[in-house]
């Protein structure tokens, strides 16, 4: 996460500013949500697969997904809001371990 920050310092402030245009204009917000739902949608496939594997619990796969994204925007945004606040490289690989151990079967 560290790293990402770094690199997404200026390029964050210039999403933000689209994702605040996107909530005013509907054919931007179109371009904004398509994204969105990709990932969301590739993130649940692979809880079905967990799943289907029996590696995770069973759990509505859209849940999980959501869960996952919001951990990642939530620690972006607040690495970006306070970057010596802490190790958000190490924050962000407690928070996915503990994430998945949850998940877990």
């Amino acid at each position: 996460l560290g790293q990402v920050l770094q690199v997404a310092d200026k390029e964050l402030l210039i999403y933000l500013e689209f994702i605040n245009m996107a909530v005013r204009k509907p054919e931007v917000w179109r371009e904004v949500i398509e994204p969105y739902h990709r990932y969301r949608a590739a993130f649940s496939d692979l809880m079905v697969e967990g799943i289907d594997e029996e590696s995770l619990r069973p759990m509505a796969p859209e849940a999980g997904a959501a869960i996952m994204i919001g951990l990642a925007i939530g620690l972006l945004i607040q690495g970006f809001l306070d970057p010596d606040g802490a190790d958000w490289t190490k924050i962000s690989q407690e928070g996915i371990g503990i994430m998945l151990e949850g998940l877990k079967r």
